[in-house]
C-alpha cells in the first residue's frame, strides 16, 4: 500500500455553498428583468380600442370620400381591421386612375377640407400624408400609389393625436 504523496500545487478550497445561492439569484434575476422587458414591449402594444372603434363612422363618411376625382373609378369605402393588431381605427377607397391630376384633385380637395401636409418621413409610395383635427384626436390622410392606381386612406388613433 502506498501512501499519498502531498501535491506540490496548493487545491483551492471549495466555495462555500452560500456563494452558490447568491449566484443562482443574479442569474435567476436577470432572466425575469429579461423576459419582463419582452412581455412588457409586447403587451404595451394596445391594439384598436372601442374609443378607436367609436371613430369609425366619422371616418367612413368623411368628405374627402364623398367625391370621385372626373374620369377615375373610386372603389367602395371599405372599413380597415381594428382589432388587436392595429393601433387606429382607418378607412380606405382604391381610385382606378394614379394620374397627376387626380393626385392634384385629391390635394387641392383635400387643402379646401382643412387638410394640411404633415411633416416626417413617408414611405416611396406616399404621394400625399395630411393631416388635421378630428373629433379630438388628429386624423391622417394618406394616397398612396399603388402601381397606376391611388389607395386613399383616413386614419385616427383616439390616444395618440400625432399626425403623418
Amino acid at each position: 500500500m502506498t501512501t499519498p504523496v502531498a501535491s506540490p500545487v496548493p487545491v483551492p478550497a471549495r466555495r462555500p455553498r452560500r456563494y452558490r445561492g447568491v449566484v443562482a439569484l443574479v442569474v435567476g434575476v436577470s432572466v425575469l428583468v429579461g423576459l419582463g422587458a419582452f412581455a412588457g414591449g409586447t403587451l404595451l402594444t394596445r391594439g384598436c380600442t372601442e374609443a378607436d372603434r367609436a371613430l369609425m363612422p366619422q371616418i367612413m363618411a368623411d368628405p374627402m370620400f364623398a367625391v370621385a376625382p372626373p374620369g377615375a373609378d373610386a372603389g367602395d369605402v371599405l372599413p380597415g381591421p381594428c382589432d388587436e393588431d392595429e393601433d387606429a381605427a382607418w378607412a380606405g377607397q382604391r381610385i382606378s386612375d394614379g394620374s397627376a391630376d387626380v393626385l392634384a384633385f385629391y390635394a387641392d380637395r383635400a387643402a379646401q377640407l382643412g387638410w394640411v401636409r404633415g411633416t416626417g418621413e413617408s414611405d416611396a409610395d406616399v404621394e400625399l400624408c395630411l393631416s388635421r383635427p378630428f373629433e379630438g384626436t388628429t386624423a391622417v390622410l394618406v394616397v398612396e400609389r399603388l402601381a397606376d392606381e391611388l389607395d386613399v386612406s383616413i386614419a385616427a388613433d383616439a390616444e395618440d393625436a400625432s399626425g403623418c
